[in-house]
């Protein structure tokens, strides 16, 4: 019965140290490190503009046609788990026609500029952070394309610009 209950002991004792170290092996597989140099800290301290936009583009008047896009926007940090309000410096939100290369981009079709204050009224807050709803109209002109691309550039005070991934919303819905 000793022999047993030892073999039991043994066993158990086994199974935990087995255990431990799978989950030291799991902790230590979560662990990396970025070798990027980190960017020179700003007054700003936003370090990426994450751009999502409906899928389609939306029609803003009676008449036929897509007439803008509406977008929303998470300025982030690398110090911050939660998105950042944009306090100081310019916003701007860039359109091209059809979808373009991020490498060679064209003229653009349509420009926004908001200031801070312009910004505060599309101010939203979420689990994630502060965001900003934007809706983005290119009247009266008309969308010869059936895509538009969308990129978000925030310049801030004395610090290079920060440009999000290009955002593509189809047009050809109307």
């Amino acid at each position: 019965m000793i022999s047993i209950q030892f073999g039991i002991h043994n066993g158990l004792r086994r199974a935990a140290g087995a255990c431990a170290a799978c989950l030291l092996a799991v902790a230590l597989c979560g662990c990396v490190t970025n070798s990027k140099t980190p960017r020179a800290a700003s007054s700003s301290a936003i370090d990426e503009l994450n751009l999502l936009g409906l899928p389609v583009a939306v029609n803003l008047d009676r008449r036929p046609g897509a007439d803008g896009v509406v977008v929303k926007l998470f300025a982030t940090s690398r110090s911050s788990p939660r998105a950042m309000p944009l306090r100081s410096g310019t916003l701007e939100l860039i359109a091209y026609e059809g979808t373009p290369s991020p490498a060679a981009l064209p003229m653009p079709f349509h420009r926004w500029t908001f200031t801070p204050a312009e910004l505060a009224h599309n101010e939203f807050t979420t689990v994630l952070g502060t965001g900003y709803r934007l809706v983005l109209s290119w009247m009266p002109r008309s969308l010869p394309s059936d895509r538009v691309t969308i990129i978000a550039r925030y310049h801030p005070h004395k610090a290079e610009p920060v440009t999000s991934a290009p955002s593509s919303i189809t047009a050809s819905a109307y």
